[in-house]
């Protein structure tokens, strides 16, 4: 089914055994919709995005619902977010199996949500290069996670269960750090970083252009890790 127009309510619909050859095996809702509720995805299949359902516009909520044994070529096995959603709750996620990110749910970078009271079980990635999250895999995406399992989900690369964790992780420890440091450094020097850190030590004048250099070197792969996803 492929939804083009906005939509207030999807509510106890049943998608069994569908195939798609790019997105959304059982359902493709591509604008807005005010919830998902109490569906049913099972064995539905995609070429690329959400075996079960992809989002490609806002939704307020997918609630009740259960993908179970669906699949992607692409991310997403159960389903695929690319808007901005603001609640999964209550749902399951159930063997679903994705070649590149999140088996069971995988959520864009636009996405901005919490995953509450909810079931990842027996999802995977099949792949063993640029597989993440076999239960659940975000791109900075997620506000909050609580209520949830992660039984038994694989991944050949990284986060069988929750990729997001060590990210945020890192984000919240080494990245503050020379977030805050960088920022402090600046505000006192005013000068660029190379001639910042050479103005408080000769040694540390590498420092100065390793700090330019990482941001240049990450960006040659991230904006097109960006544009594929």
């Amino acid at each position: 089914v492929y939804c083009e127009t906005p939509m207030s309510v999807v509510t106890n619909c049943t998608f069994i055994g569908n195939v798609s050859g790019d997105h959304g095996g059982g359902l493709v809702c591509a604008s807005a919709v005010g919830a998902i509720t109490d569906c049913a995805f099972t064995n539905n299949s995609a070429g690329n995005r959400g075996g079960g359902l992809l989002c490609g516009g806002k939704v307020g909520t997918i609630s009740g619902c259960v993908f179970k044994g669906n699949t992607a070529n692409g991310i997403g096995g159960g389903l695929r977010t690319n808007g901005n959603v603001e609640r999964i709750t209550g749902c399951k996620f159930l063997g679903n199996t994705a070649a590149g990110y999140g088996g069971g749910c995988s959520c864009g970078p636009a996405s901005f949500f919490g995953v509450e009271d909810c079931e990842f079980t027996s999802n995977k990635v099949n792949v063993a290069t640029d597989c993440y999250g076999g239960g659940l895999s975000t791109i900075a995406s997620v506000s909050r996670i609580s209520g949830s399992t992660f039984t038994g989900n694989l991944s050949l690369k990284d986060g069988g269960g929750l990729f997001i964790v060590i990210y945020l992780i890192l984000a919240l420890t080494f990245g503050f750090t020379l977030l805050t440091s960088d920022i402090a450094i600046g505000r006192k020097t005013g000068m660029n970083s190379i001639r910042a850190y050479a103005s408080m030590s000769p040694k540390w004048k590498f420092l100065g252009i390793v700090t330019f250099l990482v941001p240049a070197i990450i960006m040659t792969y991230y904006a097109v890790i960006g544009g594929w996803i």
